[in-house]
């Protein structure tokens, strides 16, 4: 998914989306009125986070019209950052239908990559069936029609060589050990038949022991011994591998020790994380005089203290089944949303007020500036005169009146003119006013 989001297409996507969270999650008075409309809290972005980028624009999705309802409030509108250039921005995206249908699209294409790498994150075993979910991907991501052909085969080349950095034998040996994925067709398979023999060979160098496990897992996939029982072909049992070969494998002792080793293996690197935590409580500033053996010792005793621990508590192994992980055929994207024209119409209707409002506040300043500008002649002369040596309070009170006298004067003036370019303009328009009424 790193890969993905380093995709030319894919950038101005994950800008936009950031974009829109920092700005809600970033201002007080915004996040109060995103609030207010939704219940769900944005994810932000961060680089550390697993899959940060499917989890922001899934969350994105599922808030969408949550924001579009903020976008369109009254608490919004009169929020002065909303008439920022950054907040215009930010409504431009939120109304944005191909912003929307891009997300969309790139969700529902990753979702296969997304359910594969949170099956093989978690604990329990896991490894045996990383190997047919990851050709379940493959075939996923080739039936989908969420993005156009070639974005889907740029997403395709990224998940082959994925695979082709971390793949190893031990992935095909847990694959045919699983009794689930058993088959006499697997003997055909050219790049299961070298992963198995590659790694057998590494695990046991005697060419006596590779021939009986060998036997044995001929028996495994023909059904035949006490692998042939009515029991141990039902699929609710064979979907619990390590159970299953410590009930039925008890006929082929080598074969079942070696599955019962690899299948009750995961693939998840979190007993790693976990060891750099513990690093990190021991060696301390003040703890800081250890060699790295007794470092070492120390973190090795602290985890297996906790495997202990958890054993005690755990009944049976930590198994994970297929059903955990299920991928779509396909992955189909609606054109249109029922609702989209309506927040269009809403949001044009906003703004044609918005301009109306921006326009009788200019025509008001306007006509403000102008009844300053004429009653500054008669306020000036009046002003320049000696008022200490005039009639006093009785001087002083007819200057005043004769100021808003000439001030009343102009106001009527102006409107009169305006009155009579109105009348020419109607009597002009008079057939086109009729039509429109």
């Amino acid at each position: 998914l790193q890969d993905v989001g380093q995709l030319a297409w894919v950038r101005p996507l994950v800008a936009r989306a950031r974009a829109i969270v920092t700005f809600v999650t970033g201002r007080p008075r915004a996040l109060t009125i995103y609030r207010i409309y939704s219940a769900l809290e944005l994810i932000r972005p961060s680089q550390t986070r697993f899959a940060y980028f499917f989890l922001v624009f899934s969350r994105l999705l599922l808030v969408r019209d949550d924001l579009r309802r903020m976008a369109v409030s009254q608490e919004w509108v009169a929020w002065e950052g909303s008439h920022t250039v950054r907040g215009q921005r930010i409504s431009e995206t939120i109304f944005d239908m191909d912003f929307w249908r891009s997300l969309e699209g790139l969700v529902a294409a990753t979702r296969p990559i997304f359910t594969l790498i949170r099956l093989v994150d978690r604990e329990g075993s896991t490894l045996g069936l990383l190997y047919e979910m990851m050709d379940r991907m493959s075939e996923s991501l080739r039936a989908s029609t969420a993005l156009q052909p070639d974005r889907m085969e740029q997403l395709q080349d990224i998940c082959r060589s994925r695979w082709d950095w971390f793949h190893r034998p031990i992935h095909v040996a847990a694959h045919i050990l699983h009794p689930l994925w058993r088959a006499a067709r697997q003997e055909h398979d050219l790049e299961l038949h070298v992963g198995w023999t590659e790694y057998i060979e590494r695990l046991y160098p005697d060419a006596a022991v590779q021939d009986t496990i060998e036997g044995q897992l001929v028996q495994f996939r023909q059904s035949t011994a006490t692998f042939g029982r009515a029991p141990a072909r039902l699929r609710e049992a064979q979907e619990l591998p390590v159970s299953w070969w410590q009930k039925y494998g008890v006929g082929a002792p080598q074969l079942q020790r070696l599955a019962i080793r690899v299948l009750s293996q995961d693939c998840t690197s979190c007993a790693c994380e976990r060891n750099w935590s513990t690093f990190s409580l021991i060696h301390t500033r003040r703890r800081n005089r250890l060699t790295p053996r007794q470092l070492a010792d120390l973190v090795y005793v602290h985890a297996n203290l906790r495997v202990v621990h958890r054993l005690r508590e755990l009944a049976q192994p930590m198994q994970v089944t297929p059903a955990d992980c299920q991928f779509d055929e396909r992955q189909d994207v609606r054109v249109v949303h029922d609702d989209d024209a309506a927040y269009d119409f809403l949001r044009e209707d906003l703004q044609a007020v918005m301009r109306v409002t921006r326009a009788q506040a200019r025509a008001q300043a306007q006509a403000r500036a102008a009844t300053e500008a004429g009653g500054a002649g008669p306020a000036g002369a009046f002003s320049g005169m000696d008022t200490s040596s005039s009639g006093g309070d009785e001087g002083q009170q007819e200057e005043e009146e004769q100021g808003e006298q000439a001030v009343e004067q102009q106001r009527d003036e102006r409107q009169q003119v305006e009155g009579q370019q109105l009348e020419g303009q109607s009597g002009d328009d008079e057939e086109t006013e009729t039509v429109s009424l």
